[in-house]
C-alpha cells in the first residue's frame, strides 16, 4: 500500500524561529501542515494533528525542548512514522543532535523546494514500507480523523462543508431551526455559535488576523469536553479549518511524564469530585522546591529536571510505610508537589509527614557524580466539612506561596479563615471572565520621581478591578484569580492596551514622561510577542521611546535566549527595559551584562529593611554600584518615609516610587498631580 494521496501527505512541524517560513515552503509543495512554536505536549500534538511525518527544526532549539522531542521520537520509532530534522548543515553539533533524537531523515533547512519535496516523498515511501498493509489501519484512522475534524467555507458562494464531528457538536448545541437560521444569516461565522462566549472572543480575534493579511491563524477551545487547537487558513475564496485534538494517551493523562507521580490534572479532578459527606476526611501537604531556578540557570534544565525527578522519588519514599491512610503524590506545577490523604487525618500527623518530606529533600542529591542541594517549604491543610476539595487546595497553595517568600518559616498551616478573602471565592473566577466586557478593569498610575529633585519623570501602570460587590480589588488579587482560571495573558494584554491608549492622550505638557507597563513570563515566552506588542503601540499612536517594559527575573530564567532576542528587538524601537523585584530572586551578573537593560528595580522588601539591617544596606549599595558600572539606573519602590528617601538619596539611587511621593492615582488625578508638580 503506497501512501501518496492528499490525506496522507500531512506533516506536523515544530520550529521555534521559522515556523511560518517553513510552513509556507511545505504548503507550496502541496502538503498539509500543522505547525507549532512550542514543544509543550509535543507527542500529544503530533497524535492530534493526524500527521504521518514530524519535522523538527533544530535551529535555535531551546535545551528544555529535547525531552519532549525524545518522547516523540520513541513513539515514531515504535509506530513506524517518519521524523525529519531540519538543520544548518554547517553546524556539526546540530547534526549530532539530529542523530541523538534518532531522526529518520536529516534535511538542510535552507534547501530548495525540489530538495524538500524529494525528502518528504522519500519519508512517505519509507513510512509505506514500514507500515505496509498490516498496519495500514493506523493511516486509515488518521485519514478519517482529518475528514471528520475539517471544514471549509466558500466566501463567494457561502457554501459550508463540515466534518462529522463538527456537525455532531452543532447538533448537540443548536436545534435544527437555530442551525438553519444562523446558517442563513451568519454563514461566515456560523461555526462560532457552538463555542462559549469566551472561546468565541478568541476565535473572532483569530478570524481578524486572517482579514488583515495573515493567511493562517489559530485558537484553542473545548468541544464536547475535549481540547482542540483550531487551525484557520485562507486561500481565496476558500476559508478552511482543521481541529487538532490535543489528546493525551490515556495512561499518561493521570501521570506526570517527568516524575511518574500523579499529574496536576488528576489531583484537581480528584479534589473536584471529593465530598466530605461521602468520602470522609481529606488532608493536603503542598510542597515547593527552592533553588531550582538557580540550578536551571547555572547548570542547565537537564540538571533541574533530574532534581525534580529525585525530589518526586524522595517524597514517595518519605511516605512509604509512614502513614496507613490512603494517599497519593502529584506534581501540580514545575516545582510544586502535592500529597493528598484520603481519610480522617489530623494536623499533627500532617505536620509529622511534612517534617519527614522536608528532611528527605534537604539531603544532598547526586547527579552524574555531582552533588546538588535544594531546600523545600510546605503548607498543610485539613479540609473542613463546609468546603470542597478545590477550596482546600486553594488554601494550601496560597499558604505555600507565602511560605516560599518567608526567610525562616518552613511549614505553615493553611487557615480556614482564608476563605473569607475574595481570592478564595470560586465564583470570582467566573466573574473575571466578564470583567473586561463590563468595563470593570481599570488602570491607575503610580508616579515615579527623580530622587535628586523630586520631579515626576514617569509612572508605572497598575491594574484595579472594580468588582460590583467586593469593591475595588488590587492587582495581587486580580492576577491571583487570573492565574487560577488561566486568564492572566488576556488581562495583561487588556491592561497594557488601556495604559498605552491613556498615555497617548496625555497633555503635551506631559510628553516627556515615561510609562512603565508589566509584561508576564508567558508573554515573553511567545515568539510572536515582540511583533504583537509593537503593533499594539503603533495602533495606540504612542512613541515607543516613551515606554518602559518591566519584567521579573522569572521571565529571564524561563527562556533566556528567546527573551534576549525579544528585548533586543524592543530596544531597537526605543523601548527601555527594567528588571522588577531585583535583589530578592536569583540575580545573575551574566544576564545583567548580556541583556539590554536600562533599570534595575529594587524590591520593596529589600528597601524596607535597609534602615534597620546593615546586611540589606550592603546589598543595596552593591546593586547600585553594579548598576552604575554597567550604566543601568536603579529604581526603589515602596518608599514610604522621609528617612528612607534620605538614605536612598545618600546611596545615589536614581529614581523612587511609593506612598511618600504619591499613592497610585486615577487617570484624572495623575494628570492634575503631574501638571502641578511640573509647575
Amino acid at each position: 500500500m503506497v501512501y501518496n494521496d492528499a490525506a496522507h501527505k500531512r506533516v506536523f512541524l515544530l520550529s521555534f524561529e521559522d515556523r511560518d517560513g517553513l510552513t509556507a515552503k511545505i504548503k507550496s509543495l502541496n502538503w498539509s501542515v500543522i505547525a507549532a512554536r512550542r514543544s509543550d505536549n509535543l507527542l500529544s500534538r503530533f497524535i492530534g494533528a493526524a500527521a504521518s511525518i514530524a519535522i523538527i527544526d533544530l535551529r535555535d532549539m531551546p535545551e528544555n525542548a529535547y525531552d519532549e522531542i525524545r518522547e516523540l521520537s520513541n513513539f515514531i520509532a515504535a509506530n513506524g512514522f517518519a521524523l525529519l530534522s531540519a538543520v544548518d548543515v554547517s553546524d556539526n553539533a546540530m547534526i549530532a543532535d539530529a542523530n541523538k533524537i534518532e531522526a529518520t531523515h536529516i534535511v538542510t533547512a535552507g534547501g530548495s523546494d525540489e530538495y524538500w519535496n524529494a525528502n518528504l516523498e522519500t519519508a512517505l515511501a519509507m513510512l509505506s514500507r514500514l507500515q505496509g498493509n498490516v498496519s495500514s489501519h493506523i493511516m486509515d484512522e488518521r485519514h478519517s480523523r482529518t475528514v471528520n475534524y475539517s471544514w471549509s467555507f466558500n466566501l463567494k458562494t457561502y457554501a459550508l462543508e463540515t466534518g462529522f464531528l463538527i456537525q455532531n457538536a452543532i447538533n448537540q448545541n443548536l436545534s435544527s431551526s437555530q442551525q438553519n437560521h444562523l446558517k442563513t444569516i451568519y454563514p461566515k461565522t456560523y461555526l462560532l455559535h457552538y463555542l462559549s462566549k469566551y472561546q468565541r472572543r478568541i476565535a473572532i480575534a483569530a478570524y481578524r488576523r486572517l482579514s488583515i493579511g495573515d493567511n493562517q491563524s489559530g485558537f484553542s477551545h473545548k468541544l464536547v469536553d475535549r481540547n482542540f487547537i483550531h487551525h484557520l487558513e485562507l486561500n481565496e475564496p476558500i476559508l478552511s479549518g482543521y481541529m487538532e485534538e490535543v489528546s493525551e494517551i490515556k495512561t499518561w493523562r493521570s501521570h506526570d511524564l517527568l516524575t511518574g507521580v500523579r499529574s496536576g490534572s488528576f489531583a484537581r479532578s480528584h479534589l473536584l469530585n471529593w465530598k466530605y459527606s461521602v468520602d470522609g476526611g481529606l488532608g493536603l501537604i503542598a510542597i515547593g522546591l527552592r533553588q531550582l531556578e538557580l540550578i536551571n540557570n547555572r547548570f542547565g534544565r537537564a540538571q533541574g529536571n533530574a532534581l525534580i525527578q529525585q525530589a518526586g522519588e524522595r517524597i514517595c519514599d518519605a511516605l512509604l510505610d509512614k502513614s496507613k491512610i490512603d494517599n497519593f503524590v502529584a506534581r501540580i506545577s514545575g516545582k510544586e508537589f502535592l500529597v493528598v490523604f484520603n481519610g480522617d487525618i489530623s494536623l499533627k500527623i500532617l505536620k509529622n509527614m511534612a517534617d519527614e518530606i522536608i528532611k528527605a529533600l534537604s539531603e544532598s542529591i547526586d547527579i552524574d557524580g555531582e552533588e546538588y542541594h535544594i531546600s523545600a517549604r510546605a503548607a498543610i491543610c485539613v479540609a473542613q466539612n463546609s468546603e470542597d476539595g478545590i477550596s482546600a487546595l486553594r488554601r494550601a497553595s496560597l499558604t505555600l506561596k507565602e511560605v516560599m517568600k518567608h526567610p525562616n518559616l518552613i511549614i505553615s498551616v493553611a487557615d480556614i479563615n482564608q476563605n473569607i478573602n475574595p481570592q478564595y471565592n470560586e465564583n470570582i473566577e467566573k466573574e473575571l471572565r466578564s470583567a473586561i466586557d463590563n468595563n470593570q478593569i481599570e488602570v491607575v498610575f503610580q508616579p515615579q520621581f527623580n530622587i535628586d529633585n523630586g520631579q515626576v519623570i514617569g509612572a508605572e501602570a497598575l491594574a484595579r478591578w472594580n468588582h460590583p460587590s467586593l469593591g475595588k480589588l488590587g492587582a495581587d488579587t486580580l492576577f491571583s484569580v487570573a492565574d487560577r482560571c488561566d486568564y492572566r495573558d488576556v488581562i495583561s494584554q487588556h491592561i497594557q492596551n488601556l495604559a498605552l491608549n491613556i498615555c497617548s492622550n496625555w497633555p503635551s505638557a506631559m510628553a516627556d514622561l515615561r510609562l512603565s507597563v508589566n509584561v508576564t513570563p508567558q508573554q515573553m515566552s511567545d515568539n510572536d510577542f515582540t511583533q504583537s506588542f509593537i503593533k499594539m503601540i503603533d495602533q495606540n499612536g504612542l512613541n515607543p521611546e516613551q515606554l518602559t517594559i518591566e519584567l521579573t527575573e522569572e521571565n529571564l530564567i524561563e527562556n533566556f535566549k528567546l527573551t534576549r532576542k525579544s528585548l533586543l528587538s524592543l530596544r531597537e524601537k526605543g523601548i527601555k527595559i527594567a528588571i522588577d523585584d531585583f535583589g530578592t530572586g536569583y540575580s545573575s551578573l551574566s544576564y545583567i551584562s548580556e541583556l539590554p537593560l536600562d533599570y534595575l528595580k529594587l524590591d520593596k522588601s529589600l528597601i524596607h529593611n535597609i534602615t534597620r539591617s546593615n546586611k540589606d544596606l550592603m546589598v543595596l549599595r552593591s546593586i547600585i554600584a553594579l548598576g552604575r558600572a554597567v550604566k543601568v539606573k536603579t529604581i526603589a519602590e515602596g518608599v514610604e518615609t522621609q528617612d528612607l528617601l534620605k538614605l536612598l538619596s545618600q546611596e545615589k539611587c536614581d529614581i523612587y516610587q511609593g506612598y511618600f511621593g504619591s499613592k497610585p492615582l486615577s487617570v484624572q488625578q495623575f494628570e492634575k498631580f503631574t501638571l502641578r508638580n511640573h509647575i
